[in-house]
């Protein structure tokens, strides 16, 4: 994929961090600009537009990296 976010060294982002790791409810309530429906669309698409870097599920529940969109944000 050519839009794929360079992890680590090259983007400066910390993915160990769990408090970055959150539901995609909590972070459509934090940044009011993304309505819920609009992650749920973007994740679900996440394998072709580049945002699985950012993404992990874990059981049936999904986590956005919220530098790691951020960063995917300014790189569409």
């Amino acid at each position: 994929m050519s839009k794929d976010i360079k992890i680590n060294e090259e983007s400066g982002i910390d993915f160990s961090d769990l408090k970055e790791w959150k539901t995609l409810k909590a972070l459509a309530y934090e940044h009011q600009q993304f309505t819920l429906d609009q992650l749920r669309l973007l994740t679900r698409h996440r394998e072709s537009n580049g945002l699985n870097d950012v993404c992990k599920k874990i059981g049936k529940t999904l986590y956005l990296h919220d530098s790691g969109f951020s960063l995917w944000i300014s790189q569409q």
